[in-house]
């Protein structure tokens, strides 16, 4: 007796299913144990040609036929993803003080006061009114005929007076060779004189993150500031902005207990206090953990607004058990690979840490600040022992007093 074959239920020309399942395989025969001939993905079409029991023959789009469990595929198409939510545009405040109100009226309850010139998201207009979320975090309309897609222009900073040694006179030491003086504050001027590392020059006036200066022969032209330093000053008069890295929204690299937000926020607050008792001017990105979070640019931007000397990223590490203390700078602006190392070794000094090393590297608040710039990583958050120490005031002191000794090694040459 001949045993019939099991029946078949062809599919003419092919239907299109979909898989249901997160990943299903695609076997060589309508068996689990059947060798596999591919994978496919959730929501991928496949062409359904033939059905035997609880299996179908499809071919997939990658071109491979095979076998699959008809549990797993359904003939409803999926949804299609929703649109990604547009941006909020950013607009900025033109009126001297703009109120936020709870609904767009000027009768409506107030939630908020923004300042001219301070940047809003907007996210929704209804006539003359602009849905809009404040840097505090408020939301609420505005009126539209106060806010501006034109940025504010920073203010020009007022120039540095030169300090003056007893004599009357001051000077700046030239950090690095082949520095170009030149007839006017440009680096497309004509080029008087060529200076050395260690040139002592005369210093006549300051314009806008230029040094006018005098040399010894008599000749008179203008220096990039951040291509000299004034002579056996160290930190006093100097104009340092820190950048404790990370803030608001952004926590970091995180720890067992901690997170490098607050860490860099307190270590930099330590380094502040001891620059500003020895003379220096300190400006910080940010000061509190709870402001919002500052882009990278942003960052940059007020370190070119204010010019200063240098620029300091404050991090902290994060890579499994790893241990120690690594520097970077980019060699585009200034001598930066002299004021890493000059930090990188006083850290070490005063932490007793392991010496990673003085490193290029590709941060953005270091590869496009035109200032002389660095950012230190001051320990590894990751590893549990490292992470108790330098959570530590005693450390971040520590910490503070190594850049402070570097700074003031490289200020003096």
């Amino acid at each position: 007796m001949i045993k019939p074959t099991a029946s078949k239920a062809a599919v003419a020309s092919g239907t299109k299913y979909y898989v249901t399942a997160t990943t299903l395989n695609i076997r060589k025969s309508p068996s689990t144990s059947a060798a596999r001939v591919d994978s496919v993905k959730k929501n991928a079409a496949v062409t359904l040609y033939e059905k035997k029991g609880s299996w179908g023959r499809v071919k997939t789009a990658s071109g491979k036929t095979g076998w699959a469990s008809l549990s797993y595929l359904t003939t409803k198409a999926p949804a299609a993803p929703k649109p990604a939510a547009k941006a909020p545009a950013k607009y900025y405040v033109t009126a001297t003080s703009l109120n936020i109100r709870k609904s767009p009226s000027t009768t409506a309850a107030k939630v908020d006061l923004v300042k001219k010139n301070a940047a809003v998201s907007l996210y929704e207009k209804k006539g003359s009114w602009g849905k809009v979320k404040t840097a505090s975090g408020k939301t609420g309309w505005a009126s539209l005929s106060y806010l501006t897609t034109k940025a504010p222009v920073a203010p020009k900073p007022a120039p540095k007076p030169p300090v003056t040694t007893s004599s009357g006179k001051s000077y700046v030491v030239i950090r690095t060779d082949g520095v170009n003086i030149r007839k006017s504050a440009s680096t497309s001027a004509a080029v008087v004189t060529k200076v050395n590392r260690g040139t002592k020059l005369e210093k006549i006036s300051v314009d806008n993150g230029w040094v006018q200066v005098k040399t010894s022969t008599g000749k008179t032209g203008w220096v990039a500031n951040w291509l000299a330093t004034t002579a056996g000053k160290g930190v006093r008069g100097k104009v340092i902005v820190l950048d404790p890295g990370h803030g608001g929204t952004d926590s970091g690299a995180v720890g067992k207990t901690h997170n490098e937000r607050s860490i860099n926020l307190s270590t930099a607050n330590e380094l502040k206090t001891l620059l500003q008792n020895a003379g220096a001017k300190v400006i910080m990105t940010r000061t509190s953990n709870t402001s919002r979070k500052l882009e990278l640019s942003e960052r940059v931007a007020i370190s070119h607004q204010y010019k200063p000397d240098v620029f300091i990223s404050i991090h902290y590490n994060s890579g499994g058990n790893a241990t120690g203390i690594d520097t970077f700078y980019d060699a585009k602006y200034g001598n930066e690979k002299e004021l890493a190392t000059s930090i990188q070794n006083e850290l070490i000094k005063s932490t007793g840490k392991k010496n990673r090393g003085v490193k290029p590297a590709e941060f953005y608040v270091v590869k496009y600040n035109e200032m002389p710039s660095i950012l230190v990583e001051l320990g590894f958050i990751s590893n549990p022992t490292e992470e108790k120490e330098i959570a530590t005031k005693a450390y971040q002191q520590k910490a503070a007093r190594g850049i402070y000794n570097g700074l003031n090694k490289y200020f003096n040459l």
